[in-house]
């Protein structure tokens, strides 16, 4: 799906580094199988637990749709759509996640090098950082993260 601009399996190498700061978040540093992507990302422990070592899959899409066929590359151009769009009989690419959040990217850093990018999304005040390899979003652009623990 062209919906989908990132998706990779990390593992969990800290949780909260430096103290935890929140009841119900945690900052989570994660490292991706291939080891070339790392993430901080904050997440509600309450409703999601996720503890050290423990892999998941994350996803960065533009739409919940099943059928999209492009991302929009501005958000001024896209159709707005709901969270739970059910015009493709109810599916949706959430339901084969445990926890989704959707935010918008506010800052993108390539300062590091030709093929290393830094990308900033918040989530409503919960937020992500990807270091690694450039993504195809960009500053303003609004986006759904997806995840599922692996076994």
């Amino acid at each position: 799906m062209k919906n989908i601009v990132f998706t990779d399996i990390f593992e969990v190498g800290d949780v909260n580094r430096g103290g935890k700061k929140f009841d119900r978040v945690s900052r989570l540093n994660a490292t991706s199988e291939a080891a070339d992507t790392e993430i901080i990302l904050d997440i509600n422990t309450e409703i999601y637990p996720i503890k050290i070592s423990d892999k998941f899959t994350l996803t960065l899409a533009t739409s919940l749709s099943l059928d999209a066929v492009a991302a929009p590359t501005s958000t001024a151009a896209s159709k707005k759509e709901t969270w739970r769009d059910t015009s493709s009989g109810g599916k949706s690419l959430a339901d084969d996640y445990e926890y989704v959040m959707y935010g918008k990217v506010y800052k993108y850093d390539e300062s590091g090098g030709k093929n290393l990018a830094t990308v900033y999304i918040s989530f409503g005040g919960l937020l992500l950082v990807v270091s690694g390899e450039p993504i195809d979003l960009l500053v303003g652009q609004e986006v759904y993260l997806l995840m599922r623990k692996n076994s």
